[in-house]
């Protein structure tokens, strides 16, 4: 039995990668065949969401941005333990904001920034496999 390579990649693409059936094609140049040899893991809330980031949905927010003393930081857990935190241009840890177990849900938190200079900071998130950075733009 012969399997044309590129159904083994179509196959990987939409089950592995959670692309749809369009964008593989179009990755592919072709419509290939899906074949059954792996399981999918395209079902999960966490993976919903990595796929509609695109689409503007984002594990971490601000507003306003740019801000002057203060931001408003929204994050989304899927329950489970979360790590947030700023860092300036450098790397440099300003602030843990989370770091704890967190419910499955929206959340919402407002960080003071007024003994920070102007400058670009960034928000880190991390949960389980989900990372996501948001730049920060303290102005005066």
């Amino acid at each position: 039995m012969q399997t044309d390579f590129r159904s083994i990649y179509s196959t990987i693409l939409r089950e592995w990668f959670c692309l749809d059936e369009t964008t593989s094609n179009s990755v592919l140049l072709h419509d290939f065949d899906s074949l059954d040899i792996l399981e999918s893991s395209c079902n999960t809330s966490s993976v919903e969401r990595v796929r509609n980031a695109s689409l503007g949905d984002a594990y971490v927010t601000n507003y306003p941005n740019p801000f002057i003393d203060q931001t408003t930081i929204q994050y989304f857990a899927d329950g489970g333990p979360i790590h947030l935190s700023i860092i300036d241009i450098h790397g440099k840890t300003i602030a843990s904001l989370v770091n704890s177990e967190v419910p499955r849900g929206k959340h919402e938190l407002t960080y003071d920034t007024s003994a920070l200079p102007a400058g670009t900071y960034y928000c880190t998130y991390q949960s389980g496999t989900a990372s996501q950075t948001r730049s920060l733009l303290k102005v005066r």
